[in-house]
C-alpha cells in the first residue's frame, strides 16, 4: 500500500476526520424534538447543580441573570439564537465580564449559537474558554465548535481545541460534543493530576 507523508495527504485525512466526526454527531449537533429554550435551561441548570456542591463560585442568582439566550440575525437574515454570558465575548482576559470561577480557581466562559429547525435544534457553533488562572504554567485552551462554512471547515478544523487560546496558536481537531459534555471536562477532566496515566510498577532501566 503505497503511503504519501505531504502537507496535502495531511490535509485529505484531515478534512476525512472531519467528515466522519460530523456524520456520526448528527444526534449531538441537532437536537430532534428539543427546542434552544430547553437547551438553554438544561445548561442553566446544570451550572446552577454545579453551583450548589460549590464546584463553581458563582450563586444560582448569577446562572439566571447572567446566562441568556437572545434572538439575532446572522449575515443571511436567518434567525438565531445566542446563549452567553451578558452581552460581549472575553476575549482578552477581562474579569469585569460576567464568568464562571471553578473550586480552585480557574475562570471558564459558555456561549453558543443555536438554530430552530421545524421541532428541532441545530447547534452551529459553540465556545467554552478555560483559564487556568491558580496554575501560571498551564496555558488557556479553548473547545470551539465554528458554523458551517466557517473557514476552519476548509481546513477540517470545524470542531478544534485551542491549546493557547490565541487564534493564531495551536488547534487541534475534537470530536463535536453536546454542551453539558464540555462542562463535564471543563469541571472534571481538565484538573491538575486529572487524566495521567502512570504504569504502577515502574520498568526498570535495561
Amino acid at each position: 500500500m503505497a503511503i504519501r507523508v505531504s502537507r496535502e495527504e495531511a490535509q485529505h485525512r484531515l478534512a476525512a476526520l472531519q467528515h466522519r466526526t460530523q456524520q456520526s454527531a448528527g444526534d449531538v449537533l441537532v437536537r430532534r424534538g428539543v427546542s434552544p429554550d430547553q437547551i438553554h435551561r438544561e445548561i442553566r441548570a446544570y451550572l446552577q447543580h454545579a453551583s450548589d456542591p460549590r464546584l463553581i463560585q458563582q450563586s444560582p442568582d448569577f446562572i439566571l441573570q447572567h446566562l441568556r439566550a437572545k434572538s439575532k440575525k446572522d449575515r443571511n437574515g436567518k434567525e438565531n439564537i445566542a446563549i452567553a454570558l451578558g452581552d460581549r465575548r472575553n476575549f482578552h482576559e477581562d474579569w469585569s465580564l460576567p464568568h464562571f470561577i471553578r473550586s480552585d480557581g480557574a475562570r471558564f466562559d459558555v456561549a453558543l449559537t443555536l438554530r430552530r429547525e421545524g421541532n428541532s435544534t441545530e447547534i452551529l457553533a459553540y465556545s467554552f474558554p478555560l483559564w487556568f488562572e491558580n496554575h501560571p504554567d498551564l496555558k488557556p485552551i479553548r473547545f470551539d465548535l465554528n458554523e458551517p462554512g466557517h473557514n476552519n471547515e476548509g481546513l477540517g478544523l470545524r470542531s478544534h481545541v485551542h491549546l493557547n487560546l490565541d487564534d493564531e496558536g495551536f488547534s487541534v481537531p475534537t470530536p463535536i460534543m453536546q454542551p453539558l459534555e464540555v462542562l463535564d471536562v471543563l469541571l472534571f477532566g481538565l484538573l491538575p493530576g486529572v487524566g495521567k496515566v502512570r504504569h504502577p510498577n515502574p520498568v526498570p532501566d535495561r
